[in-house]
């Protein structure tokens, strides 16, 4: 998202939502994180998602006439991000974001099939769960859980180049936390 004004607030640092080694902080503990910094803010949106590197619970809080987007350090549980936008902003994102969808529907996508292959030539031996065309980070991809053994990667190939995006190990709890987030869209 673009900002306008970016503030961090070093005590909201102490009061993370710890998660175990290895695990993925839940988006219920890291939504108290981002609402005790943010008193009285109404979230508006919620993701996690992979951000410069680490995955992170993203929210987007209303509070009056600015929004505030906060990053909750999904395994860390600290916050790691606290910008402010208007919603004159928010808006001109929403906008570029809808026109950047009308684009993306004039491109034909690479097939289902010519994905899944891209995908599994990833991942040896691997077995589509789940798969779906999305936008994700600006992008049109689609996006597969492949079973690998007992753990699960997630991949991700472009939707348009028909080249990969991402290809990281989830565990069973990032998993969990993923739906749960899908579920709150």
């Amino acid at each position: 998202m673009k900002h306008a004004i970016m503030t961090l607030t070093a005590a909201a640092l102490l009061v993370p939502a710890f998660a175990a080694a290895g695990q993925t902080v839940t988006r219920e503990a890291a939504q108290k994180t981002a609402l005790d910094l943010v008193k009285g803010g109404i979230i508006k949106g919620a993701e996690l998602e992979k951000e410069e590197g680490k995955e992170v619970w993203s929210f987007d809080i209303s509070t009056g006439p600015v929004i505030r987007e906060i990053w909750v350090d999904a395994s860390t549980g600290f916050i790691i991000q606290d910008k402010t936008e208007t919603r004159a902003a928010e808006k001109k994102e929403e906008a570029e974001d809808a026109a950047a969808a009308r684009a993306a529907r004039k491109v034909k996508p690479v097939s289902r099939q010519a994905a899944e292959k891209a995908a599994l030539a990833l991942v040896k031996g691997g077995v589509i769960k789940e798969g779906e065309l999305e936008r994700e980070k600006g992008l049109y991809i689609w996006s597969f859980d492949i079973r690998e053994g007992g753990k699960t990667r997630e991949v991700w190939i472009d939707a348009v180049t028909g080249k990969p995006v991402l290809n990281n190990e989830e565990s069973a709890k990032e998993e969990k936390a993923e739906a749960s987030a899908e579920a709150g869209k």
